[in-house]
């Protein structure tokens, strides 16, 4: 989803959890639980997290944070799924500016 939305996503291997990176900035950092879970933490950034909550809390979304800039979910494949267009609303936001498709999603939009 990354990729296609900003193109080549830099990606580190450690040792507990994997990051993606977002225009040059890690943004997005994903660890392995029990049970086919993941916990994922997102950096949004300061100016886009309360829209971010917002809309997160809108489409029923569940989800914690951290220190007013960082989204937390601890989810499965399956919820993962099921709140497909959320996630991807979100991950726009990581860093706007940046968007491959900016000129194509705004022309779609006319």
């Amino acid at each position: 989803m990354l990729e296609r939305l900003y193109g080549e996503i830099p990606t580190k291997y450690f040792e507990a959890y994997i990051s993606l990176a977002v225009d040059g900035v890690a943004r997005v950092w994903i660890t392995k639980r029990k049970n086919d879970r993941a916990f994922v933490e997102v950096k949004c950034g300061e100016e886009n997290f309360q829209e971010a909550v917002e809309h997160l809390n809108k489409d029923g979304v569940s989800f914690g944070t951290r220190i007013g800039k960082y989204l937390t979910f601890n989810l499965n494949v399956q919820q993962l799924k099921d709140s497909a267009k959320t996630h991807e609303w979100l991950a726009s936001r990581l860093s706007p500016q940046n968007l491959k498709s900016k000129a194509s999603s705004q022309s779609a939009g006319a």
